[in-house]
């Protein structure tokens, strides 16, 4: 595998993340009052999955200072998804 493969993955994965951090930022900018924002990837990397999340909220909240309640569900997916099989 040459260097330019993994220089391509990491440009990708920066796009990845740039662009699920705009989007994220984007839906918690227009979320209603009490609404919900529901931020789900693939990915088994923590900075496309927490570390986009804990960005965009820290936007939010310095641009707004509005108050955002995270809740986690992957552990209960996992357990419905190891029960099922």
């Amino acid at each position: 595998i040459s260097a330019s493969f993994f220089n391509d993955v990491l440009v990708y994965r920066e796009v990845v993340i740039d662009f699920n951090y705009a989007f994220c930022s984007a839906a918690l900018r227009l979320v209603a009052d009490g609404g919900s924002v529901v931020y789900s990837t693939c990915s088994l990397s923590p900075i496309q999955n927490d570390g986009v999340v804990q960005m965009a909220l820290k936007k939010s909240w310095n641009e707004t200072n509005n108050e955002f309640v995270v809740k986690y569900v992957c552990v209960h997916l996992c357990v419905r998804m190891h029960i099922m099989l």
